[in-house]
């Protein structure tokens, strides 16, 4: 394992615990810029996923257990499991080249929908008061679950790209270090599934996954802290914002890379 590749893995926990994203943003695009084909990275970057999470929910519990609701984790969960399904058959169907379109796209709506919220000086939301929820904004996470459980087929992301900005957006009340918890938990389940569907059609590389495992989940624990403790709403949706932008930027430079 080059020390290229640990510095990533670093940065992938680091990154999923602030950010509520799994790692697999990192770790996925960085494997293709190494030489990966995307299918093969996406499927390792997904078996990553789940163990950071779980590692990213149990700091969580002990140090910021008021950021866990039961519901909205329960119906992500719901919608993912439709969704892993879904991105089985979709898999099936799209080229290498649309999907890493496809992936780009997704990247780059999610940075510029959070640089606008956190550049427009909107107080974060109060907590405190308590969640605005209605049947539209349960509909809307459940749908979010879905997108969020095709994802992590299509691209070996955990589906907080789609799930954190929806529930900041979608729902009233809840903050950006909530949701990222909320994205978390629900992961652990549904980019489990996508994991095993991965080890079972043979995209996955374990050997270097497992590596990636024990220095990732460390360092996602530190994110878990940083959010909690030391960063503010708007510096969490920038920085992600950021982060995509980037991870945009090098893989249209690099472009697609063909085969499975």
């Amino acid at each position: 394992m080059s020390l290229q590749l640990k510095i990533v893995a670093v940065l992938a926990g680091l990154i999923s615990g602030m950010l509520g994203v799994g790692g697999g943003l990192v770790v996925g695009p960085s494997l293709i810029l190494a030489g990966y084909s995307l299918r093969r990275a996406t499927g390792t970057a997904v078996v990553v996923i789940p163990f950071v999470a779980l590692a990213s929910v149990l700091c969580e519990l002990i140090f910021a257990p008021h950021n866990f609701l039961l519901l909205i984790p329960l119906l992500i969960f719901a919608g993912g499991l439709i969704g892993v399904s879904l991105g089985q058959k979709i898999l099936r169907l799209l080229p290498p080249t649309t999907m890493h379109f496809l992936f780009l796209g997704l990247l780059i709506l999610a940075a510029v929908k959070n640089i606008d919220s956190s550049l427009s000086h909107i107080a974060a939301p109060d907590v405190s008061a308590g969640l605005v929820v209605n049947n539209t904004r349960l509909a809307v996470v459940a749908l979010a679950g879905v997108l969020a459980g095709i994802c992590a087929v299509l691209f070996g992301i955990g589906g907080g790209i789609v799930v954190v900005p929806a529930l900041v957006f979608a729902i009233d009340g809840m903050s950006f270090t909530q949701a990222s918890a909320l994205s978390l938990l629900a992961m652990v389940p549904v980019a489990g599934s996508a994991a095993l569907k991965a080890i079972k059609q043979g995209r996955a590389d374990l050997q270097l996954a497992n590596k990636i495992i024990w220095i990732c989940a460390p360092a996602a624990i530190v994110g878990v802290l940083l959010r909690n403790f030391s960063l503010s709403h708007q510096q969490l949706q920038l920085c992600f914002a950021v982060f995509l932008l980037y991870v945009a930027l090098r893989m249209l430079r690099r472009g697609p890379i063909p085969g499975t």
